[in-house]
């Protein structure tokens, strides 16, 4: 019986040592206009490329993301980053897995940076397959409490969308086989709440 006893004990302690080292946030995504570049395959052995422009609305991507770090030194953190997005001009729609690492300058309540890579899932084939992205942000906080910060986070990005077998994008083109979809480098902003 004292056995289990020290045993729980020293689980509980581990525990409450290992609540320290990680954090959870969820982050509301907006993203500005950008360029896009289209590539696809009009005959055997013959590629095209075509720039496409973002117009229209003022926000072209929409999406929610969370993030759960692990701190392997006391100001980095590395972890699973999930989420929602959809590209509002070409109509992609898409779940995002990857991982990101988060390096804190002078407190793990204050201004961040981070680098995150993920997969993006397509939920609709019709429009892409699968595809990368990549995202550099920086965070700062609005407001602390005991329990919450709410951040803004400034981010640049790029995504590619691997389209074969999707249906084609220029529907004036002959003979069009849609090869990938480049997102150019833009910039968005997002609303965090760390916990």
């Amino acid at each position: 019986m004292k056995q289990y006893l020290i045993l729980v004990v020293l689980v509980a302690s581990a525990n409450s040592f290992a609540q320290d080292k990680w954090k959870t946030s969820v982050e509301l995504d907006f993203g500005f206009p950008s360029d896009w570049e289209y590539e696809y395959k009009s005959a055997p052995h013959e590629y095209t490329h075509v720039d496409l422009e973002d117009s229209g609305f003022v926000l072209n991507s929409f999406g929610v993301q969370g993030y759960h770090g692990y701190f392997i030194f006391e100001n980095l953190s590395i972890g699973p980053v999930g989420g929602y997005n959809y590209q509002s001009v070409q109509k992609l729609s898409m779940l995002r897995l990857g991982a990101r690492f988060q390096l804190h300058f002078t407190g793990r309540d204050n201004a961040f940076t981070y680098l995150q890579f993920s997969n993006n899932f397509s939920l609709n084939y019709e429009r892409f397959k699968a595809g990368t992205h990549i995202r550099y942000g920086l965070a700062f906080p609005l407001k602390k409490t005991d329990t919450i910060i709410i951040s803004l986070n400034l981010f640049g990005e790029l995504s590619q969308y691997y389209m074969n077998g999707s249906k084609p994008l220029l529907e004036y083109v002959g003979n069009e086989t849609p090869v990938v979809l480049r997102e150019k480098p833009h910039v968005g902003v997002s609303l965090g709440v760390t916990f």
